[in-house]
């Protein structure tokens, strides 16, 4: 976790961010935050103070979830580049964006702030979906994902199945191969069952690399061979940090799959057997 800030940082943030409401709103507010009950009265003298107290108790993962809460209801932009510092460590460095599951033309990104890594998507975001929450030790679930879709793509789908239902549909409009979609399929259908919306949510089409340019523009092949892995899973993690397993050259020529490998190396590569004859 991100060690430059520290949790008396975080806790005035939230706290700094519900105290822009009235008054009488805050009691409540804190109450949708998971904190603890009071009177108004309290409130009345210092909104500040009032939620402040009610973070003391708190350590970083529970005030990371509260703090996540908030900026998925308000406009908060310090405290959304505190989060962004807050990132687990996984595939190189700090998560800080997850870009995938692209549909259309490639995603125009620039680097808007090289000091703060901070990427903008500035055309064909509309092809490809974001996902910027910062991560804890339990990693991305299926339950977490919906519940970002539902928040950033509100269409109607209010209950859990029917947003599953449309994000699994989503996903699948990526798949590149027929390997992939067989993959991905049958992980999905686990998701239906009991208890399944825990399951690490597989991701499909992450940029895990980015050329600015597109082959075409290049004249001669670039230094990156590969942008995209096929595959994505972010698993939780006894350890106290979650853990990354990219997935990428699904070759096999026949159905079902072969049985597949993973690595944690950086260069990440999925070992599959090649179908014969």
């Amino acid at each position: 976790m991100g060690d430059a800030v520290k949790p008396e940082t975080l806790r005035s943030a939230i706290a700094s961010a519900v105290a822009e409401l009235k008054s009488y709103e805050v009691p409540a507010e804190c109450v949708r935050l998971g904190l603890a009950s009071g009177e108004e009265d309290e409130a009345f003298r210092s909104k500040f103070r009032y939620v402040l107290t009610r973070l003391r108790p708190l350590a970083v993962p529970e005030l990371t979830t509260v703090a996540r809460k908030v900026v998925d209801e308000y406009d908060v932009p310090a405290l959304e580049q505190i989060l962004a510092s807050l990132g687990m460590t996984g595939v190189d460095g700090e998560f800080k964006n997850l870009i995938f599951a692209a549909n259309g033309p490639k995603p125009d990104i620039v680097l808007r702030d090289a000091v703060s890594n901070r990427l903008e998507i500035v055309r064909n975001a509309e092809y490809c979906l974001t996902y910027t929450r910062p991560l804890d030790a339990a990693g991305l679930s299926w339950a977490a994902l919906v519940d970002w879709w539902q928040r950033t793509h509100p269409t109607g789908q209010k209950d859990q199945p029917s947003a599953s239902q449309a994000l699994c549909a989503r996903l699948a409009e990526s798949l590149a191969s027929p390997p992939e979609e067989v993959l991905f399929h049958t992980y999905a259908a686990l998701y239906f069952r009991e208890g399944g919306h825990a399951l690490p949510a597989l991701i499909p089409q992450v940029y895990l690399h980015y050329d600015p340019y597109t082959a075409k523009r290049r004249a001669e092949p670039g230094p990156l061979a590969r942008q995209r892995m096929d595959f994505l899973l972010l698993l939780p993690n006894c350890g106290g940090a979650w853990t990354s397993r990219l997935l990428t050259g699904l070759r096999c020529r026949h159905l079902p799959l072969s049985p597949l490998s993973t690595t944690r190396d950086s260069r990440y590569r999925l070992s599959a057997h090649e179908g014969t004859g």
